[in-house]
């Protein structure tokens, strides 16, 4: 399922005109010295490419966390899982309308109204009982983000004229099915309209 949720954040971002290079997940290594993030793909860990034409990334900021929700309505177990993620960004202040001291504000604010989200088609496409998505902050202070993402470089290292910024996002999904990473099996559940909610049958048996 979080792998259907950010391919969906990065569906909304790369609709913004800010953004050549929009990663899915990510995270820091430090070799030789430098921490930067990678991604793994094709059996390796690779460098992003920071492309100052703009982009953007996503990591774990800490431990996903798994609690019983309430289920009271149904004889199955639901899960909460609780997904804390740090949203990267980076672009060229000139990109916006009006280039000010506050260009960085306006990006998060941005970003964060397309990413706060409730339930929705979401809902549905990932199997979930339920789906939100939000900001509990963000920082637009540069030289810290620099030093947190890519320590061991200078924020000589990048252009002053960027805007880089970083958002907390708090994504929290509800499901009957342990299948945090990957989509539920479509044979095991089935997704079924009714009225303003879904019902999720398993098994035979319908659970409201």
């Amino acid at each position: 399922m979080i792998q259907e949720v950010i391919k969906y954040y990065n569906t909304l971002l790369s609709a913004m005109p800010y953004f050549s290079n929009v990663y899915g997940i990510s995270e820091l290594k430090t070799a030789k010295g430098v921490t930067r993030p990678v991604t793994y793909t094709s059996g390796r860990y690779e460098n992003l490419a920071l492309n100052t034409k703009g982009t953007t990334y996503f990591r774990k900021r800490s431990d996903v966390i798994i609690q019983d929700a309430d289920s009271s309505v149904s004889c199955n177990r639901a899960y909460l899982f609780t997904v804390p993620l740090l949203l990267f960004a980076l672009t060229k202040r000139q990109d916006f309308p009006s280039s000010d001291a506050y260009s960085p504000d306006r990006l998060a604010a941005a970003i964060i109204r397309l990413i706060s989200f409730k339930n929705g088609a979401l809902k549905k496409t990932i199997g979930a009982i339920s789906v939100s998505s939000s900001a509990s902050g963000y920082s637009t202070n540069s030289q810290a983000i620099i030093q947190q993402e890519f320590a061991g470089l200078d924020r000589n290292d990048f252009n002053h004229d960027d805007i880089i910024i970083s958002i907390n996002v708090d994504l929290n999904i509800v499901s009957y099915r342990d299948c945090l990473i990957d989509p539920c099996d479509d044979e095991d559940i089935l997704l079924l309209e009714d009225g303003d909610g879904l019902l999720l049958e398993d098994g035979g048996n319908i659970l409201l």
